[in-house]
Order: C-alpha cells, then sequence, then structure tokens
C-alpha cells in the first residue's frame, strides 16, 4: 500500500504552519476503486502556512498581433485615484506589466479597448475625468518599448464622450467608435480615425428614429472598410440592434434583424474576417432573462444565428467575439465561450476560478484564442486571463498591479527519501515579473534555494529539473528577453548553490526546453519545442556534457505541421527516450516519440486512441527496453482521458487506463517508474470532488488512487511525481483557494 503524506512549503508564519501540523484530511478512494489492481486506501497529513494577497485589477479587452504577441487594457485602483489605466503583455510564455500612462491630473481612466496591427504597434482607447469633470475621449500607442498617450478631440458640445472600441488595419490606420452625451439626456454614436499623425472625427448617423443610439464595438478589413455594432433605443424604449458601414468615405447604417419576442436586444462586439464575412455577438432580453445573440454578415445582409445557453444560467449575453476566418470564431460571456466552426455554435467549457467575467476575446489563429476579463476572490478583484488551444480553455497567471504573489512548482527529482528537489516560479513581489524558484525536501522539510536569473532576462521560469546526487542537479526552462522573445536556459545545482549555465537557443525568437534527464554530472540531455523563421513550432534537443550545452538534430515526423518534445528519459548517455505531440492536417494533436542511440534521434511509431487530440506530457524509462509514457486523449465526445503507452524495447503499445470514477475526464501529467512493474503516474480531473488523482501500475494493471487536498483548498493541480522505490515517491504541484493565487503543492508517499 502506497500513503501519500503533504506537505507544502509557502510564504507565511513559521507559527501559522506550526499551528496546522498535525491535521489530518481523509479522502475515500474513488468508487470502485478498492477493487482495482493496485489501487489502495490512503492516509494524509497536511501542513500549510498562509501567502499574502492584495490584489486589484480589471483586464477588459486584448488584441493578439500573433499567438505568442498579446496585449491586453484595463484599469485598476490608483495610488491617488479611484482607477487608472492598466496594461499587460503576453509574449507566449508569461504576461507582464506594462506601464500605460493615465492623463496628468485626471481622477479616473480606464482603456477598454486595444487593437494591435503587429507587436509593437498597438492602438489603446477609452476615457479619462478631470478632477470634476465629464469624460474625454482617451487614446493611447504602444510601440513595442512604450506607451504613449495621444490627442484624441471630442465632439463639440459633448459632455461626456467615451471611446468604447478601436481597430487597426496598419499602424497609421485606426477607427474607434464611441458614445456622447448631449443635454437631454441622449447618446450619440461618434467614430474617429488615426492617419497615422492625428485623430479626427468622423460623422456617424443615427437611426431615424432612434431616441438613443451607441456604438460599442468596430472591425476594419480591409482598411478602407469598416463595421460598427452596438444598439439604439426606439422611441417606446426598446432597445434594437445596430449595425453602421464605413466605405472610406461615409458611413451608412445596415439593417439588423431583431430576436422575435425579445423585449430588447442588442451587439456589444464585432469581428471581421473579410469585408464579407463579419460576426457580431450581443445579447437579447427574453422572458425577463439575458439569451445569447449572434449576427452573421455575409456581403449583403445580417442574418441571426443559432446560439446556445449555458444551462442553467439566467443571464448568459455575449460581450466580445474574434474571428480567425468565416468559419472560425470564438465569443465569450460573463464566464464561459463559444466556437463558430462554419456551421454551428457550440458551448465550450471553460475553467472559472470563483465569480469570474470574460470581457475580451483575440483568436489570431482557428487553435489559438486568448480570453480576458476579471474574478473576484472576496472583496478584492483579479485580472483573468484564459487560453483556448484548439482543444480546450485553461487559466493563465496574470499579474495584478497592487500585488499577488504566488509560486507553482512543476517539476521535481529525488535521489532518495531525503533528497528531492523541485523547480518552477514565483513572482518575486506584488509587481514583479515571474522569477525562477528551487526548493529542497531533506527528509523532514521543504527549503528554498536561492536561484539566480538569466543576465538580462525581463522574467523567467523552470520547466524541470533532474538529479543525478543530492548534490548534482540540473534544471531548464525559459526566460523573456525582450518582447516576444524567449529563450532557453539551465542551471546547475552544486550542492551548495544554483549558477547559470550558457544554453544555445535554436531560434531568436521562442525557444523552451520543458524536460531534462540526466544520468551522470556530466550526461544531461534536454528537450522542448522552438519556433523557425516561419513561426511554426519544431521539436529540439540540447546535450550537456559537463563542460557546454550543444544542440542535437531532431527530425519532424513526415506530414507534421509543428512538433513538440515535453518530457525525456535517459538511462545512459547512449540511451534517451523522449516524447511530445505533433499536429498533422488530419489532426490538432498526435502522439510523437523519439529515440536518442547515442549518435541520432530517430522517430518511433507510436499508436494513438484518437484523432481528435493526443498528448504525451511525460516518461520514465527504467532500462532502455522498459519506458512509460503518459498523457491524455479525447473521445468522440472531447472528453479527456487519461493514456499510458509502454516501450519493451521493440515497439510501444497502449495501456488500459482507469478514468476516476464520477469524474468527467483525467490528464495525466508525469510519471516516474522504479522499476518495470512499478511506476505511478499523477494527473488532474478538473472535479471539484477529486481534482488531483494518481494511477499505479504494478506490472499487470494500473489502478486509481486519490490525493489530499490541502485544507481550504477549491482546486489543485499535480504536474510531475518522482520515485526513489516503489513505495517511496514525491508529486509536486499547485493549489489555490479560489482566489486565482497559486501556492506550491507536494505530496509524498513516505
Amino acid at each position: 500500500m502506497l500513503s501519500w503524506t503533504m506537505v507544502r512549503r509557502g510564504f507565511g508564519s513559521l507559527s501559522a504552519m506550526a499551528l496546522l501540523v498535525g491535521l489530518i484530511a481523509a479522502l475515500p478512494a474513488p468508487a470502485g476503486a478498492a477493487s482495482r489492481p493496485g489501487a489502495a486506501l490512503l492516509a494524509w497529513r497536511v501542513r500549510q502556512t498562509p501567502n499574502q494577497t492584495v490584489p486589484n485589477g480589471v483586464l477588459l479587452a486584448d488584441s493578439c498581433a500573433r499567438a505568442r504577441a498579446c496585449i491586453a487594457v484595463g484599469d485598476r485602483a490608483g495610488g491617488t485615484g479611484p482607477f487608472v489605466a492598466l496594461a499587460e503583455a503576453w509574449n507566449g510564455t508569461s504576461w507582464r506589466l506594462l506601464a500605460a500612462p493615465t492623463p496628468a491630473g485626471a481622477s479616473f481612466a480606464q482603456l477598454v479597448s486595444v487593437s494591435c496591427s503587429a507587436a509593437n504597434a498597438c492602438t489603446a482607447v477609452g476615457s479619462y475625468a478631470p478632477s470634476f469633470g465629464r469624460d474625454i475621449p482617451l487614446a493611447e500607442r504602444w510601440n513595442g518599448s512604450r506607451w504613449k498617450i495621444q490627442a484624441a478631440p471630442r465632439p463639440a458640445g459633448a459632455a461626456p464622450a467615451r471611446l468604447l472600441s478601436v481597430s487597426c488595419s496598419s499602424p497609421s490606420a485606426c477607427t474607434a467608435v464611441g458614445t456622447y452625451v448631449l443635454l437631454g439626456p441622449r447618446d450619440i454614436p461618434f467614430a474617429e480615425a488615426w492617419n497615422g499623425a492625428r485623430w479626427k472625427i468622423l460623422p456617424v448617423p443615427s437611426p431615424a428614429a432612434a431616441n438613443s443610439a451607441d456604438l460599442t464595438g468596430i472591425s476594419c478589413r480591409p482598411a478602407n472598410v469598416c463595421t460598427a455594432v452596438g444598439a439604439y433605443t426606439n422611441r417606446s424604449f426598446t432597445s434594437l440592434t445596430l449595425a453602421e458601414r464605413w466605405n472610406g468615405t461615409r458611413w451608412r447604417i445596415q439593417a439588423t434583424p431583431n430576436r422575435a419576442g425579445a423585449a430588447g436586444s442588442g451587439l456589444s462586439e464585432v469581428s471581421c474576417s473579410s469585408a464579407r464575412a463579419c460576426t457580431a455577438a450581443g445579447s437579447s432580453s427574453i422572458s425577463g432573462s439575458e439569451r445569447t445573440l449572434a449576427e452573421a454578415w455575409n456581403g449583403t445582409r445580417w442574418r441571426i444565428q443559432a446560439t446556445p445557453n449555458p444551462a442553467g444560467a439566467t443571464s448568459s449575453g455575449l460581450s466580445a467575439v474574434s474571428c480567425s476566418s468565416a468559419g472560425a470564431c470564438t465569443a465569450v460571456g460573463a464566464d464561459f465561450a463559444e466556437r463558430w466552426n462554419g456551421t454551428r455554435w457550440t458551448l465550450q467549457v471553460t475553467p472559472n476560478p470563483g465569480h469570474a467575467v470574460l470581457g475580451g476575446v483575440s483568436c489570431p489563429s482557428r487553435s489559438t484564442c486568448i480570453a480576458v476579463g476579471r474574478h473576484q476572490d472576496g472583496l478584492s478583484i483579479l485580472t483573468l486571463a484564459e487560453a483556448w488551444n484548439g482543444t480546450s480553455w485553461r487559466i493563465q497567471d496574470t499579474p495584478n498591479p497592487a500585488g499577488t504573489f504566488g509560486s507553482v512548482l512543476r517539476d521535481v527529482s529525488c535521489t532518495s527519501d531525503s533528497a528531492c528537489t523541485a523547480v518552477g516560479f514565483y513572482n518575486r513581489s506584488p509587481f514583479g515579473p515571474p522569477t525562477p524558484v528551487a526548493e529542497a525536501w531533506n527528509g523532514t522539510r521543504w527549503s528554498i534555494q536561492a536561484v539566480p536569473s538569466p543576465p538580462g532576462a525581463l522574467a523567467s521560469e523552470l520547466s524541470a529539473v533532474s538529479c543525478t546526487s543530492a548534490s548534482a542537479c540540473t534544471a531548464v526552462g525559459g526566460y523573456n528577453a525582450g518582447f516576444d522573445v524567449t529563450l532557453a536556459f539551465a542551471e546547475r545545482w552544486d550542492g551548495s548553490r544554483w549558477t547559470v549555465q550558457a544554453m544555445p537557443s535554436p531560434s531568436t525568437t521562442f525557444a523552451e526546453p520543458v524536460g531534462v534527464s540526466c544520468t551522470s554530472a556530466t550526461a544531461c540531455t534536454a528537450v522542448g519545442g522552438y519556433d523557425n523563421s516561419a513561426h511554426t513550432t519544431l521539436a529540439f534537443a540540447e546535450a550537456w556534457n559537463g563542460t557546454s550545452w550543444s544542440i542535437q538534430l531532431v527530425p519532424s515526423p513526415a506530414g507534421a505541421l509543428d512538433s513538440f518534445l515535453r518530457s525525456v528519459s535517459c538511462t545512459s548517455a547512449n540511451a534517451c527516450t523522449a516524447v511530445g505531440d505533433q499536429g498533422t492536417l488530419t489532426s490538432s494533436g498526435l502522439p510523437l516519440a523519439e529515440r536518442w542511440n547515442g549518435t541520432s534521434w530517430s522517430i518511433q511509431a507510436i499508436p494513438s486512441l484518437s484523432v481528435n487530440t493526443t498528448q504525451l506530457f511525460g516518461v520514465s524509462c527504467s532500462s532502455a527496453d522498459a519506458c512509460t509514457a503518459i498523457g491524455y486523449h479525447r473521445d468522440n465526445n472531447g472528453i479527456a482521458l487519461p493514456l499510458a503507452e509502454a516501450w519493451d524495447g521493440t515497439s510501444w503499445s497502449i495501456q488500459a487506463t482507469p478514468n476516476p470514477s464520477g469524474t468527467h475526464g483525467m490528464f495525466l501529467n508525469g510519471v516516474s517508474c522504479s522499476a518495470p512493474n512499478a511506476c505511478i503516474a499523477v494527473g488532474s480531473t478538473g472535479d471539484e470532488r477529486l481534482p488531483i488523482v494518481a494511477e499505479r501500475w504494478n506490472g499487470t494493471s494500473w489502478g486509481v488512487q486519490a490525493m489530499a487536498l490541502p485544507v481550504g483548498a477549491t482546486s489543485a493541480d499535480v504536474h510531475a511525481v518522482s520515485c526513489v522505490r516503489p513505495d517511496s515517491c514525491t508529486a509536486v504541484g499547485e493549489y489555490s483557494r479560489g482566489s486565482g493565487t497559486s501556492l506550491t503543492l507536494a505530496e509524498t508517499t513516505f
């Protein structure tokens, strides 16, 4: 029987930890687990320390010039005023804060929309208010290095005036729309155009029967063709949909339908993939409830598309939409997303950290979308970003200017019961970017080790670690060397300190190793992915010979559009197995396995359970002829199911892996085999009742084992596991108490 004992190390008072020592949390095994081979009842001991949180911030909109170059904007609580402008940048690895200026003397400033025509050319709009004044249009420009406020005119007599949406087709061609108020009061739409030198107001008509009208979304493609959407109220004060078209010379109102039986309807945002293909998202009020609404423009007319609503939701309007093509659109609502495949809209599951609201979405490709918004932790408002990878939505860590800091452990390596090293990242301060972290287990407790960042790094994190002894560990990861630039780095532990090792990058824009395996202090292999000149992600490997790292040639599978190696296991300097995934024209993900024989890497045939998506996240070899790889695959209903495959020295074969009873799917993230008949794999289900699970291989079958949750945890994830014996394993990851702040997590079986 395995007995997992959980140990957690956090930033907080030791006295708080002492008060919690000895708490016992017993979780039952999943239904039916006791009857499965390899399953066992588990006892848990929990030790915790609190983590400080001082957060605030809201992201309202984002724009991605490409998958690894996004800008998000919004507002945050300021030191002297209620709200000031907020901006953050995504480089494919992490979000970082940007210094967004607020106009001098402003008591309020907010950026509500952003559009990037290139990674170094973004325009954000919103409004600000001087002390005791009315709202004034606000426009700011990002040049890749800094934000600069632009003079944006206000319509004559306007009090107040706000810009609500912007679309840029080039650095010198942007159009923004908004609303201003005249005495009455009465909302009137207006537009402004940027020609590379200044903003100029464009007259915009209101519907003849309008009592009030607002334009809240705009999309321009090509440069001289823009579509703006919103809503207007008629003389009976009924809200109706509104769309207007700019042809390069003037605005013209387009006829838009309204849902039958609705008490009111409005459009929030629009996205055009061409002049003849636009999709607008919004909501309708039906029987006192807000319901999703989507309309499509085909170059001739607008028509309503059928859209689902989340089951049981009383309010489910769509707030934003982004289309990478006419057949690929994503729309988001308060805490859900919907996907258009060219034929119909379907609901997507989005993770919810608690009281979440998604307000903006940007899709630079069919398989990549970034949605931003906010979520609530008690009285605190936290920024929120979620990413769609073509298969599922996942929450991304986003910084909050007033400061949340937390830690995540990504990988662990143990050489004995009393010698483990775990690595990951943490936020150095409330305003700080990700910084590498390492923690050591001495058989009694975890302690933090000082880890340097690579020279010139703006942000960095460690993804994997491998130790050959308590005084010899190698860790690898990626660091941000500038906007949209991520490079590889390695660090070495000599028993006293960590030092950065020079590691060549096969790319000048993106190269990140995420797996490493060492068989001696002078023999390590690291694997990962890099972007070539065509912005295609390809697998790579590097070798450490005791003196320097060198890049190894890794072949790409025939027909693969992209490839990535996520884990590697070496039994000698001349025998390594690496696994990951590849994308093809017919599948978004197929398993990938490659073998190093001391001279070259070669592709191994490996079966797949699904043509939908299959990914391998971890591999462990107890000998050159005995390896186990784990990950997940999706069934025909899109449910993620655990996957394990075994190498016997000749071929790979799929092993049956149980899915925990009562859960809706499971990912296996890490695996460790101390013998061919003794492997432990750890993963996550996403189920609140049983979010983290271990599976044990006894040489014949896999059996499910429950893992404990820390006191107060609302979610958890385990990323990696290391076993020195069949009954001595350590797993690491993270958990949250619903605040959105990640706390380090470690569990042991000894």
